[in-house]
């Protein structure tokens, strides 16, 4: 990357992450109960752990002494659950139904941001179809003090397809 330049997937990887951390709080404090809600956390933080220990292996990283490493804070996490009554799988939670769940309860579309964040996911994955379907972000205009607004152009030209705008608000 030349200096003051980006290119053009990296508006759409730093979009996934705001995304999904916009989702994260209200998915996390949305639960019917105070139960849900810690059944929410610790699955979040389980599936975190869990990608510690994934990359401790791929190092060969060995915590310090008295540190333990991400496996055995998998498994502290779900003795945790075990202790607060919690039953069942603490299943990783799915970025994509996690955002749609939350942003409707904050005002958003759940479907328009879903299609945004699935775009911005593609692109970071290095797929090729959002060249296609999702290839230019046009702007990004501030809505007030806590929304944002994206608009992109959902087609290129040479694709064929017809044109057409979605719009975040």
């Amino acid at each position: 990357m030349l200096h003051g330049e980006v290119d053009p997937s990296s508006l759409w990887t730093l979009m996934r992450g705001a995304l999904e951390n916009l989702a994260t709080a209200p998915w996390l404090l949305g639960g019917n109960d105070r139960a849900e809600r810690r059944r929410r956390t610790l699955r979040l933080w389980r599936e975190d752990m869990r990608n510690r220990a994934q990359q401790e292996e791929d190092t060969s990283h060995v915590p310090a002494a008295g540190g333990k490493t991400g496996r055995e804070r998998v498994q502290d996490i779900g003795d945790l659950a075990s202790s607060l009554g919690i039953q069942g799988r603490l299943a990783k939670p799915e970025a994509g139904k996690l955002i749609a769940e939350a942003v409707g309860g904050i005002g958003l579309q759940p479907r328009q941001v879903s299609a945004a964040w699935r775009a911005a996911s593609g692109f970071a994955h290095g797929r090729y179809w959002p060249n296609l379907r999702a290839s230019m972000l046009r702007d990004a205009i501030t809505a007030g003090p806590t929304m944002c607004s994206w608009s992109w152009s959902s087609t290129r030209a040479s694709t064929g397809h017809s044109p057409s705008t979605p719009t975040l608000s």
